[in-house]
């Protein structure tokens, strides 16, 4: 089992506020984060944990199936 370090727990920090936020905007006014910095987060998580968390862009944010049993 991979060990999490603190890379890993700042990810699933941004993760989680962004699903209770329920998007970017309210999320990077929390996190004192810019919407690209956002991304570039949730896109190394994706990676790490080998799925799509959410679906973001113009037609807004939703946690994928996958994402919600994260």
């Amino acid at each position: 089992m991979r060990r999490l370090d603190n890379i890993d727990l700042r990810l699933l920090r941004v993760f989680v506020t962004l699903a209770e936020a329920g998007g970017f905007a309210d999320a990077q006014i929390i996190l004192n984060l810019s919407s690209s910095t956002l991304s570039t987060h949730l896109a190394a998580l994706e990676r790490i944990v080998g799925g799509q968390l959410c679906e973001r862009g113009r037609a807004g944010f939703r946690l994928t199936d996958f994402g919600q049993a994260t």
